[in-house]
């Protein structure tokens, strides 16, 4: 595939992408591309969804394939995914650092450039000299006064953060940051000092040029083009050439209106003309009334003699001179009498001078009698002097009756007084235990839901179980889906256990028909046993076929289960094939088990195979046992081998045992090499013994690669070691090695000097590094001088360079090492070395120190310059700190600079905010607050806040409350509350209420609760009753009486039916004891409670009916307990029944007990079933014991069989023993096998030898005929014709005796006794 080179720039990598990358637009990681030709993932340096958008080259670069470097970034937005490269920062790090960053080293990486803040831009290392702020984007100003820097001269320098300068203004400028000019209309003076003219001001508020004006200017800062006009100290505005501010008593855009007569100071605000405070006695805006006017019908407010026209709210009397009493809250009071509109929360009475009961809540109480309109939670009554019961919960209980609005958990009743959900009968009141249940509950304290298929919900009270189940639902508990063993199953109606004969998960589906006794699996119905002569996993086939089943016409199995073949698979496969699997059609093993070979796998594989695994066809091994090899590991490894062994082909060691090496391990390591020994192949040492060195240890040091002599000699030394041998190591500081003989380095570490690199360089070397020999610094750090950089400090002609001390200092420093600057108020000659003290001071300085400022007061300052009384305009302890400049002409206190008096439209302690700000001063250099303080809104804080907002807080650009006092809403608060919201409380937005008042529901409260409702309340939502009048139910109190959830008629009240348990037009007569329902009419019983029959259910259930149920009329079970059976369950099931349990109405048993079957189980199962377990309807045997077979297991196999065991129909299970064949075993084999010949000559060749002994036994019996009594007798042999061709025997009184093989072999009548011979 063809592959493309791409360079994104000079200096980035080249990437190499496929032609098809291109092909299909976007380049792909090594990821690929999915079906459209999108890549799944992008290479490294693309982003977007084509992966076509190159990441900016200042992203750090990574891979993502492991291939292709680039500069990551994501996939979406293409933001750099590691962080930008020196010098760059943003998103996209497409924004360059500032160039007046200083430069710093990455702890990381180590390289050093001008970095920052990836998101800000923030330089990291601060700002180069003369630049501030976060970015170091602002210059020191250039009236800041120069400071002289060793290496670099004359600087203006200021503080990184706040740009203040660090040594003072330059003259003619002002300001922390001398940023402030004085005006360019100032007149020039010449100044002797700094040989220049400069234009001088006072560096106040007012900047008061300090020579006058230069022709055509006027005012203080000489910014006005006419003369006499009524501005105060701080002049014209540069641009409008208007007054700044006013001078006092004047007003308006151009100061030419007066103020009000009766303002103080005669000072007015110059926009409005209105006071800042009135002379007593007159109040308004304008000073012109004589009491508290209400100013909201217009600016006036009373008459041209000053009396008002209505009294300000709070205000009361001719002249609206008398403050309203407090008890009238917000409301105010009559103007004449005094006495309040309206009282204020928690008062009453005719005065307002009575506080309402405690228990009211902040709604407070009626004015005229002081009955709480609501009480405060947990109390009720007119006065809320009653207690709640006690279990109500936190939302308390009714005003008026007292009744729980909600109860705590477990309680119910209309005073919380039952434990538990009780019915409508209530509960025992001294033990608060429900005489009933609400429906679908049951427990002590009807606290538990009845299982959730109980017919009707309906279920036990004393422990749950069920009446009787909704259909298709079973068990106690009516949880279980189907025929479940025990009638238990968990949560989901699952059966843990199916009963016999079912299966499925949920236990419905029948067993195979043919399955056996014991049934079938629980989840496939695969048949734990088949019934005689059926096979397969579902007994549906006549041989052992597998799942596939068989052919229905002529039972030819589809595949034979594991360990059979034939077409009908009844043949056993070979005992060692794999898994007992082999091939159908003749029985050859697919695969041996391990350890076995040949066709039929009847071949052991050679005893040395590794794990017994060889070839199957040939039985070589695969591998061999540690210490052989050869085909069949028959042949030894050799003697040096050690436990890995030798190839199994060739016979050569893999490894060898320490000491020795080579193919076969015949050679010995050499003599120097430790206990490790040395290499197979080359036999190079792995670690020489102590005081040898090289591959072979024969070297006695530590030689580089050209080794050494004879002797052990090195040529040359390793590198870092030294020495005649080599056993010296050079010093660790050295640079890398050293000279042979006297070790001395051929070069020094940084930071180190000396033959031996051993003494550090002195401290102050630039970059730590100095000359070997001497040790003197190359360079020395910033403010060291001197060969080894001893000289400290700001000298002006050299140091001492044995102690560093300056031979005179610099101008503006003293001290021995002339690091300490002289005050800063000494002048050009400087100060003394010794004590600092100065020559002489710049002008308006004084003292020793020149720290006495020129803006004392009369008295001066004391001996240690500070000042007893600043001038006016100067605060301080020296009082070099100017005032506020708003501070108007009376000044600033001395110790922190709080105006006494702000100048016009100012405010704050320094009087720097042009607005009403929020804590004080807390607004920007321009005068706009920060915050508004409460009631204040606009951009200058200056309009006030509605009268309805609460605590009086507004929006400050829209003046929109934030909150509205109670019962306003809307963004100004000037919209009343719906009055059916309770308290007033509505949401400010929308105006709705948060809660209705009593007696309303509705999302806005406007419509009626249900007039039946006890006390009138209601649920919001739907009008619902909380609780209802006595003789009224329903949700919204409708139905007269207790009607059924079916409710009633919504005209008359009439149930449509009654609740259980009662009866009558109105529901309200109690049915008969036990009568779980009756009919409405006439009360007869419908329903009994569990355990009750009869017309009044009158009668008791048998004991032995299933949870005490029976049919209402007859008294019927309707099941019985376990064990019984009948109409009444009064009869008993056999005890030979499986777990007591029989048929219900026969008495028949379900299952036997192990060893009995029949309908009632009175009868045994076959001895020589296995386990003695049988089939409950036919007596036939589950399986046999060993050795027998049949329906009944009481035929013996043959006696031929191999291993005495058989099938059910008689066929011997593992084949017939020598010389017998057939499916039982009973015919002889007609064939002899070469073993048999073999045998036969060896018999023949016996007889032989008898015969001739016989004939000597005759010889000597005749010479012995007189001893014939001592003779011991011959035991007799006999020879009879083979019985049903069992096969040959031998008698013989000594069983333990070998058997004859010719008596064998002329066969004999085979008796219990008897020792059968294979042939």
């Amino acid at each position: 595939m063809s592959l493309v080179k791409i360079k994104t720039n000079p200096e980035d990598l080249i990437f190499t992408f496929r032609l098809d990358d291109v092909r299909f637009s976007g380049f792909c990681s090594k990821a690929g591309r999915d079906s459209t030709g999108k890549c799944l993932e992008c290479a490294a340096g693309w982003f977007g969804s084509n992966c076509d958008g190159l990441c900016n080259r200042n992203c750090l670069l990574d891979t993502l394939d492991g291939s292709n470097y680039g500069n990551l970034c994501n996939r979406s937005t293409g933001i750099c995914l590691l962080g930008c490269k020196g010098q760059w920062y943003g998103n996209t790090c497409d924004m360059r650092c500032s160039s007046a960053c200083d430069n710093g080293q990455d702890p990381g990486t180590g390289i050093i450039d001008k970095s920052c803040e990836r998101n800000s831009g923030k330089c990291l290392y601060g700002c180069l000299r003369g630049y501030y702020g976060d970015n170091c984007l602002d210059r020191c100003s250039e009236g800041c006064k120069n400071e002289l820097v060793a290496d670099i001269g004359l600087i203006k320098r200021c503080n990184i953060e706040t740009g203040e300068c660090r040594n003072g203004c330059e003259p003619g400028w002002c300001g922390v940051r001398c940023d402030d000019k004085c005006g360019e209309h100032c007149r020039i003076t010449f100044d002797t000092y700094y040989q220049k003219d400069i234009r001088k001001c006072e560096c106040n508020n007012t900047k008061k040029c300090s020579f006058g004006c230069d022709s055509g200017w006027y005012g203080n800062n000489c910014e006005c083009t006419q003369n006499g006009l009524n501005c105060d100290a701080k002049g014209c505005d540069k641009v409008t050439r208007r007054c700044i501010d006013c001078s006092d008593g004047f007003y308006g855009n151009e100061c030419n209106n007066n103020c009000p007569s009766h303002c103080q100071s005669g000072k007015c605000k110059r926009d409005s003309g209105n006071c800042f405070s009135c002379f007593d006695g007159w109040y308004g805006s304008r000073c012109n009334c004589k009491g508290h006017c209400d100013l909201s019908q217009g600016p006036l407010g009373c008459s041209a003699n000053g009396l008002c026209h209505d009294c300000e709210l709070g205000w009361y009397g001719t002249d609206c001179l008398f403050r309203c009493k407090t008890s009238c809250g917000d409301w105010g009071c009559m103007r004449d009498t005094g006495i309040c509109n309206k009282c204020a929360d928690g008062f009453y009475g005719g005065d307002c001078s009575i506080k309402c009961p405690a228990n009211c809540d902040v709604s407070g109480c009626r004015q005229n009698d002081g009955v709480c309109n609501q009480c405060k939670q947990g109390f009720f009554g007119d006065m809320c002097t009653d207690i709640c019961p006690v279990h109500c919960d936190n939302s308390g209980c009714l005003k008026n009756s007292g009744f729980c609005i909600a109860c705590n958990e477990g309680w119910t009743g209309n005073k919380c007084e039952c434990l538990g959900n009780c019915s409508t009968e209530g509960c025992n009141i001294a033990t608060g235990i429900c005489l009933r249940c609400q429906s679908g509950l049951y427990g002590d304290h009807c606290n538990r839901n009845c299982p959730l298929h109980c017919s009707r919900g309906e279920c036990r009270r004393y422990d749950g179980k069920c009446h009787s189940c909704d259909t298709g639902w079973f068990g106690e508990l009516c949880d279980c889906k189907g025929h479940c063993k025990d009638e238990t199953c968990d949560i989901n109606g699952i059966c843990s256990e199916c009963k016999e004969g079912w299966y499925l998960e949920k236990c419905v589906t029948p067993c195979p028909t043919h399955c056996n006794a014991s049934g079938c699996n629980r989840f496939d119905g695969f048949c734990r046993g088949c019934l005689p002569g059926w096979y397969g996993s579902k007994c549906e086939c006549s041989g052992h076929c597998s799942t596939f089943g068989c052919d229905t016409t002529t039972g030819n199995c589809s595949a034979c289960d594991n360990g059979w073949f034939g077409s009908k698979c009844v043949d056993k496969c070979p005992v060692n094939c794999l898994g007992i699997q082999c091939r159908r059609v003749d029985g050859f093993c697919s695969a041996c088990e391990l350890g076995w070979f040949g066709n039929e796998c009847e071949h052991k594989c050679p005893e040395n195979c590794l794990e017994t695994m060889c070839n199957r066809n040939n039985g070589f091994c695969k591998t061999c046992k540690n210490g052989w090899f050869g085909y069949r590991c028959d042949q030894r490894c050799r003697g040096n081998c050690d436990v890995q062994g030798c190839d199994k082909i060739t016979g050569l060691c893999l490894t060898c045992v320490t000491g020795w090496y080579g193919s076969d391990c015949n050679s010995q390591c050499p003599p120097h090499c430790d206990i490790q020994g040395c290499l197979k192949e080359s036999g190079h040492c792995i670690n020489c013994k102590n005081g040898w060195f090289g591959e072979q240890c024969k070297c006695s040091g530590w030689c580089d690669k050209t080794g050494c002599d004879s002797n052990g000699r090195c040529h040359v030394c390793k590198t870092g070691w030294f020495g005649n041998n080599c056993t010296r190591q050079c010093s660790d500081t050295c640079m890398a090695s050293c000279q042979r003989v006297m070790g001395t380095c051929l070069g020094c570490q940084q930071g180190w000097y000396g033959d031996e690199c051993k003494l550090r360089c002195p401290t102050n070397c630039q970059e730590n590094t100095c000359d070997q020999m001497s040790g003197h610094c190359s360079k020395c750090e910033s403010g060291w001088y001197g060969p080894r950089c001893k000289c400290i400090g700001y000298c002006s002609n050299g140091c001492d360079i044995g102690t560093g001390v300056c031979f005179n200092c610099s101008n503006g420093y003293h001290g021995e090492t002339c690091l300490e600057k002289c005050p800063t108020n000494c002048d050009e000659t400087g100060c003394s070395r010794g004590d600092g003290m100065c020559k002489s001071c710049v002008s308006g300085w004084y003292g020793n120190r020149c720290d006495c400022t020129g803006h004392c007061g009369p008295s001066r300052c004391n001996s240690e310059g500070q000042c007893y009384i600043c001038k006016p305009g100067w605060h301080g302890t020296q009082c070099v700190t100017k005032c506020p400049k708003n501070c108007d002409s009376n000044g600033c206190k001395k110790g922190d600079g709080t105006c006494y008096i702000c100048k016009s439209g100012w405010y704050g302690n320094k009087c720097r905010c042009s607005g009403h700000c929020k804590q004080n001063d807390n607004c920007d250099s321009s005068g706009i607050c920060s915050d508004c303080a409460n009631g204040w809104f606009g951009t200058s804080c200056t309009q006030k806040c509605h009268e309805n907002c609460n605590v009086s807080s507004c929006a400050r650009k829209t003046g929109f409350c934030e909150k509205c006092k109670l019962g306003w809403y809307g963004s100004n608060c000037s919209t009343s509350c719906n009055h059916n919201c309770d308290r007033s409380i509505c949401e400010k937005n929308t105006g709705r209420c948060e809660h209705c008042r009593i007696g309303w529901f509705g999302k806005n409260c406007n419509k009626n609760c249900p007039s039946n409702c006890e006390e009138l309340r209601c649920r919001r939502l739907n009008g619902t009753c909380l609780y209802c009048k006595s003789g009224w139910t329903g949700a919204q109190c409708q139905c007269r009486g207790q009607c059924a959830d079916t409710g009633c008629d919504d005209t008359t009240g009439r149930c449509f039916n009654c609740m259980d348990g009662l009866y009558g037009t109105n529901c309200d007569i109690k049915c008969a004891n036990h009568c779980q329902t009756c009919k409405r009419i006439d009360g007869i019983c419908s329903k009994c409670e569990t355990g009750r029959y009869g017309v009044n259910c009158e009668l008791h259930c048998s004991a032995y009916c299933h949870d005490k149920v029976c049919e209402k009329t007859t008294g019927r079970c309707r099941a019985c307990v376990v064990g019984r059976y009948g109409d009444f369950c009064n009869e008993t099931c056999s005890e030979m029944c499986l777990n007591s349990s029989c048929d219900r109405l026969s008495g028949k048993c379900f299952s036997c007990i192990p060893g009995k079957y029949g309908d009632f189980c009175d009868n045994f199962c076959g001895d020589y079933c296995l386990n003695r377990t049988c089939s409950q309807s036919s007596g036939f045997c589950h399986a046999c014991e060993s050795g027998t077979y049949g329906e009944t297991c009481n035929t013996t196999c043959s006696i031929n069989c191999l291993t005495r065991d058989c099938l059910r129909n008689g066929t011997c299970a593992h084949g017939c023993r020598n010389g017998w064949q057939g499916r039982e075993c009973v015919s002889r084999s007609t064939q002899l096998d070469e073993g048999s010949f073999r045998m036969l000559w060896l018999i023949l060749g016996a007889v032989g030898a008898l015969c001739l002994f016989m004939f000597t036994c005759a010889i000597i019996l005749l010479l012995r005929r007189k001893h014939k009594n001592e003779n011991q007798k011959e035991v007799p042999l006999t020879t009879n014709t083979p019985r049903s061709n069992l096969g040959t025997v031998m008698h013989s009184k000594d069983h333990n005796e070998p058997a004859n093989n010719l008596t064998a072999l002329l066969g004999g009548v085979a008796k219990p006794e008897d020792k059968y011979i294979e042939e």
